[in-house]
């Protein structure tokens, strides 16, 4: 009866690990994407804190939307929104917001391999500031 209950549990860790692994791919392949036009807003995600990011972006008149259909991220409404007393076309608003996106998360696109502190393997983190691989963070 105590191996079964030993199964179970390695199971569900398995499981667990197995839907932690999917939703970190999902939102590195999100933030990857950069932000983008949806309808008249611009969507910024933000799968991961940065406090001045957010600072900057709660500036230019985004709203946050934890609940947000493509995943958690800021939402501009470019047409109702100005800068310096002036409007931008969604182009313009776009092309400054992702050369600002750059600058919080520069390493997005070009992710190296790292080598673990604790056991010396070699992983590709799933997140710009991962330090120890999979195995020694289960």
């Amino acid at each position: 009866m105590s191996s079964n209950i030993f199964s179970m549990k390695a199971k569900i860790a398995h499981d667990s690990r197995i839907a932690y692994e999917a939703r970190a791919a999902a939102q590195l392949e999100r933030m990857q994407a950069g932000p983008q036009i949806v309808g008249s807003t611009i969507l910024i995600p933000s799968e991961w804190y940065h406090k001045r990011a957010a600072d900057f972006w709660r500036h230019i008149g985004a709203t946050w939307c934890p609940g947000h259909p493509h995943g958690q991220a800021w939402v501009l409404n470019h047409e109702h929104t100005t800068y310096n007393r002036r409007t931008w076309s969604a182009d313009q608003w776009l092309a400054a917001i992702r050369r600002k996106f750059a600058v919080f998360w520069p390493d997005l696109n070009t992710i190296p391999s790292r080598f673990c502190p604790t056991c010396g393997q070699e992983f590709t983190p799933w997140h710009p500031r991962q330090q120890f691989c999979h195995d020694c963070t289960s």
